[in-house]
């Protein structure tokens, strides 16, 4: 579990100099396609991460613990993580879910206005 929850969050990292080079030698439409699909990729791996952190900490919650038949003791054994990781997790991953609902509603926005400016159809 150590590997799957802590891997996408160094990935980005670690992509961030092979981006730059790999803009570098594409051709500008295919290195925003291959730099956007490969972001929305790894945001995806992030959140993922996040939310199995998020389900740790609910699984140490005894009436959710109660529900899968699961026993505490063997949780706290076998899980790495701790209640306050779960906790930073869960709060980190309903920021990003606001920042990214508000992203694309300003996106959104501009979209429709730019339609609009340009005479084209809603």
């Amino acid at each position: 579990m150590i590997l799957a929850v802590w891997a996408p969050f160094l990935i980005p990292f670690l992509a961030a100099p092979a981006a730059r080079r790999l803009a570098d030698a594409l051709p500008p439409r295919a290195a925003a396609w291959v730099l956007g699909s490969t972001a929305t990729v790894l945001a995806g791996a992030s959140a993922a991460s996040l939310g199995l952190l998020v389900v740790d900490g609910l699984l140490r919650i005894p009436a959710v613990a109660a529900v899968g038949h699961l026993s505490l003791p063997w949780l706290d054994q076998a899980s790495p993580t701790g209640v306050v990781l779960a906790t930073l997790a869960a709060v980190a991953l309903v920021v990003c879910g606001v920042l990214t609902l508000r992203t694309a509603h300003q996106q959104y926005r501009e979209l429709r206005r730019a339609r609009a400016v340009l005479g084209l159809p809603a």
